[in-house]
């Protein structure tokens, strides 16, 4: 089944991108934001919030995000690739994030063109940003990450009996990746 929620790392990448205020400010918008990049009616010149109060927005923020970015899909995405969306839509807005070629690209089934698409959203009135172009960047690099959460059907891949040992030990913690990935490599 598709992702339906941000992760705990797409979170974390989230926060570090909008970085937290505790009292509103002027975007480059023009919009009175607070805490991780929190708009809205209630943010006003003077306002001041707690880290709590700044986690309570993010969080009801982002569920409307994860919506906005479940409603507009047609085809599966994985969860980081999930979490780069909602944290693509965060930025740009709900409207033009289901307006965005990004989206008609995942649902054309050419999710290749997906990250060309996301990389043009780095203009502020015509200008590029260099804060844009890093964002774009986070969230096209989150969007090429495979997804380790991703289940694989067994039956339809050949696992020697050895390949089978080394995958049970990573997987069960046994192994650290270094050696996982040394294995996958060289076969050693």
């Amino acid at each position: 089944m598709p992702p339906t929620k941000i992760s705990e790392n797409g979170i974390a990448l989230l926060q570090s991108l909008e970085g937290y205020t505790t009292t509103a400010y002027k975007g480059s918008d023009n919009v009175w934001t607070i805490g991780y990049g929190h708009t809205g009616p209630e943010v006003v010149q003077g306002l001041t919030i707690t880290q709590q109060q700044a986690i309570d927005f993010l969080k009801s923020d982002l569920s409307k995000f994860e919506t906005v970015v479940s409603g507009a899909l047609k085809n599966p995405v994985n969860q980081n690739q999930f979490d780069a969306l909602v944290i693509f839509a965060y930025n740009i807005g709900g409207a033009r994030f289901m307006n965005s070629t990004a989206v008609k690209m995942i649902n054309a089934d050419n999710y290749e063109a997906v990250p060309d698409w996301i990389a043009k959203y780095n203009k502020i009135d015509g200008v590029v940003s260099p804060g844009l172009q890093n964002r774009r960047s986070a969230e096209i690099n989150l969007w090429n990450t495979p997804d380790s959460s991703s289940t694989v059907n067994e039956s339809s891949i050949s696992l020697s009996s050895t390949d089978k040992v080394f995958r049970d030990l990573y997987l069960s913690g046994s192994m650290d990746y270094s050696s996982w990935s040394d294995y996958i490599v060289t076969g050693k």
